[in-house]
């Protein structure tokens, strides 16, 4: 807006937001290049770490909440998609997949990945609310408003469209609308956008969710946000005893090695996808993250069963990266980054895994048998693990990848 008034010069201060940028539209070309304008500060923000990392410090903290799955927002950034893995959902035809699994965000006012669809002139604005007015998107507007706890953070409740359907709610539902709250660090809340069953919280979002997730880490359902911290300093040690493992045993002539090679896989792949997902907040979910480890228990049992020695030990990896988070206690240090088929302690140290390796052949004769097979089959080649335990091939090419 601060842009905008310098570029007009004498606009008003008092000169509503989508007033401001319709006047800045009449000039010759004007909508263009406001919307360049629009894109051009995200990218600055996007450029520099510091402003990113300040932009997006509520989006952080909301983003290992596991309990929020439903945002609206009327920012046009992608901020909420970035940092907290949420689906955007912009037009009426996105709204036919909004019964999928995970976080979604319904962006009223469109997104900048789709300039031409932004929402930002008193002209848009009327048509906007027409939209929600009689569309589907307005429909699950109203649904979210009216059957859940909405929170307002860093906002004044002042958008002309949402008040328009806040109060429209307010006619239609009465004292039953449920009671929501505005989260601003203003001393008094917007006096003309109160409404009926508003209470105001002064505080700034980020704090409020801070004191949120805090009171949150009383229920054992919860994880903190500092187990996460524990994933790059295991995957570093990890990364550096593959690569040597490969160099100084390679699998043409230690066979076994296969087994130590899939372990490690398997515990590198869980590491990387509760890196990767922690911004969606499913890995901060203590019960969803026991039920995906027993859920590898049974494949691992079901491996067994079939003699399928190779996904054996994969699963037996990505189990123990997920109790890396589940633990209590941190054990980073603690959880093995070799392993021998058969063998009752896993080794801890390189140089207890060559000893131990040197018997792999007695300690379970069968998955010793298994492995010479697959060495002769692919030769010279490194045999990896991807991530993926697929029942549509043979036991023995079970998520093969090779180079």
């Amino acid at each position: 807006m601060d842009d905008v008034r310098r570029d007009l010069q004498g606009a008003t201060d008092s000169l509503p937001f989508p007033d401001l940028m319709s006047l800045f539209c009449e000039r010759p070309d004007g909508r263009s290049k406001l919307l360049l304008k629009i894109r051009g500060r995200i990218n600055y923000v996007r450029s520099h770490p510091e402003l990113y990392w300040t932009a997006t410090g509520f989006h952080r903290e909301l983003s290992t909440i596991w309990q929020i799955q439903e945002i609206i927002t009327t920012n046009w950034d992608d901020f909420f998609e970035q940092e907290c893995g949420a689906t955007p959902f912009i037009t009426d035809k996105d709204l036919a997949f909004w019964s999928q699994p995970g976080r979604r965000v319904l962006k009223l006012h469109g997104s900048i990945h789709s300039l031409g669809d932004i929402v930002v002139t008193r002209d848009d604005y009327e048509r906007c609310y027409q939209q929600l007015s009689t569309g589907v998107l307005g429909s699950r507007l109203k649904t979210l408003l009216s059957d859940r706890t909405v929170v307002f953070v860093g906002y004044s409740l002042n958008d002309p469209d949402l008040k328009r359907i806040l109060e429209s709610l307010d006619l239609e539902m009465g004292q039953l609308r449920p009671t929501y709250y505005i989260v601003t660090p203003e001393s008094v809340a917007d006096t003309n956008a109160l409404l009926p069953n508003l209470r105001h919280l002064r505080t700034d979002g980020a704090f409020f969710l801070k004191t949120l997730k805090t009171a949150l880490l009383k229920s054992e359902h919860n994880l903190p946000d500092d187990r996460f911290e524990r994933l790059p300093r295991l995957r570093r040690r990890l990364g550096s005893a593959h690569n040597a493992l490969f160099r100084q045993r390679p699998q043409a002539k230690y066979p076994e090695t296969i087994y130590c090679a899939s372990y490690q896989d398997g515990l590198m792949h869980a590491l990387d996808r509760a890196q990767s997902r922690a911004r969606t907040g499913e890995y901060s979910h203590r019960c969803a993250l026991v039920e995906k480890f027993r859920q590898y228990e049974e494949i691992r049992k079901a491996r067994l069963r079939k003699r399928n020695y190779w996904d054996v030990a994969y699963t037996e990896g990505y189990m123990n990266g997920l109790m890396l988070l589940i633990a209590d206690e941190d054990l980073t240090k603690a959880i093995p980054i070799y392993y021998v088929f058969g063998a009752r302690d896993e080794p801890v140290t390189f140089t207890a895994y060559c000893r131990l390796a040197a018997r792999a052949a007695k300690l379970h004769r069968a998955s010793f048998e298994q492995a010479r097979r697959l060495v002769k089959r692919h030769g010279d080649l490194t045999v990896h693990h991807t991530p993926f335990l697929d029942t549509s091939v043979s036991d023995d090419e079970q998520g093969v990848h090779k180079h």
